[in-house]
């Protein structure tokens, strides 16, 4: 049986326990500095840029360091390989990285029902909302790389059809979306089932900022960030369900963030939304599983974007703190497009784009309260 293992604040004094042990949870609270896990499902390898060789680990030992930052702490972490003396160094954020490299040259999941989404590759088609910049726009150029053919949707008309137009080959359109319009789902779902008969993706990216705690925040502006960043997801998933259950395959991705998963101050009505499209997201896929239809949550933490243009808070140093912070993110848009990239050709559920946001994902799971001390010390730290 699987051990799992757990190390002091000493590093000397390690425990080997059960992963049913009832000590299990008593040495994870009084493990001051360390956490142990096994092979998780959101610790699937997927990444972008230094794909590492393929190992397969029976644990993994990680160690936050002692400066932690909001949407990095947990960067300095050591990760110990069992059997095979596989060690990852403080500082190092390889866990973005290391994917296996068989992953690209695999054929698509197969869904339960038999169907593939490599029937008829030639018409293999994504929609992607709020593509006309961003996220939205590399996940087009990665896509149709490999010979999508792609619905650029945006807002703005003349963003979405700027991206079309830097594509190869005419198959690509560039259309305006407005996710919160209802008739507009609508016409776009028509012209799917009229001049394609099939959708093999949609991508729910579109998404808007606010900054500011409860009480700073006006209802105004919940309702603005709620219709887009929720209900636009929901919106786009309620209008092309019925395509995706007719066909038996297909894949939705919904763009949430780690904001949505890392209960932060500061940003909580955005945060709340973001929660929203990860719990949605989850019922969404146990409903869509026995339809042969896989469905994705992508939780990027910061990256370079046009987020901030638009970003509503009760002052201008909100935005400037997230654009500051976006600059400084090791992470790009096109990492997280290969990440979606990769989950789509070999299906996961939670996707964390940042090696430090595992981290983080684990420690708050096996030990949510020394969590939060963590992730208030380090907010607290970011705003001086």
């Amino acid at each position: 049986m699987r051990r799992i293992q757990v190390v002091g604040q000493d590093f000397q004094v390690r425990k080997q326990l059960r992963p049913d042990s009832a000590q299990r949870a008593q040495v994870i609270a009084q493990a001051s500095r360390g956490i142990a896990v096994g092979r998780d499902h959101d610790h699937q390898p997927a990444g972008a840029r230094g794909i590492a060789a393929d190992r397969q680990r029976q644990g993994e030992i990680v160690q936050p360091g002692p400066e932690l930052a909001f949407a990095g702490f947990g960067a300095r972490w050591v990760e110990q390989g069992e059997g095979f003396g596989h060690r990852l160094r403080r500082g190092s954020n390889l866990a973005f990285y290391r994917a296996r490299s068989s992953m690209l040259s695999r054929s698509f999941h197969k869904s339960s029902s038999g169907s593939s989404m490599m029937q008829n590759q030639q018409a293999r088609v994504a929609l992607i909302t709020g593509a006309g910049s961003g996220l939205g726009e590399a996940m087009v150029h990665r896509f149709a790389a490999d010979g999508w053919t792609m619905l650029v949707t945006d807002q703005h008309a003349d963003r979405a059809e700027s991206v079309a137009a830097s594509l190869s080959g005419d198959s690509h359109l560039g259309l305006a979306l407005d996710v919160t319009d209802d008739a507009a789902w609508q016409a776009m779902v028509e012209r799917v089932d009229r001049d394609y008969g099939r959708l093999d993706l949609l991508v729910n990216n579109a998404g808007v900022a606010t900054g500011g705690q409860l009480g700073e925040t006006t209802l105004a502006d919940w309702e603005w960030v709620l219709g887009i960043n929720l209900m636009g997801v929901v919106r786009g998933c309620h209008h092309f369900v019925g395509r995706f259950r007719e066909q038996g395959f297909g894949h939705i991705v919904n763009v949430a963030s780690w904001a949505g998963l890392a209960g932060a101050p500061g940003i909580v009505a955005y945060g709340t939304a973001k929660a929203g499209v990860v719990s949605f997201s989850e019922m969404l896929r146990a409903e869509l599983a026995p339809a042969g239809v896989e469905v994705s949550v992508l939780c990027p933490a910061f990256v370079k974007t046009r987020l901030t243009e638009t970003m509503r808070a009760p002052d201008d140093s909100y935005a400037a703190r997230v654009q500051r912070w976006m600059e400084k993110s090791g992470v790009s848009a096109e990492d997280v497009a290969e990440v979606v990239w990769q989950a789509v050709r070999k299906p996961r559920f939670l996707l964390l784009t940042h090696g430090e946001t595992r981290t983080q994902h684990r420690i708050k799971r096996y030990a949510p309260e020394a969590y939060f001390g963590m992730m208030l010390r380090a907010v607290r730290k970011l705003m001086k």
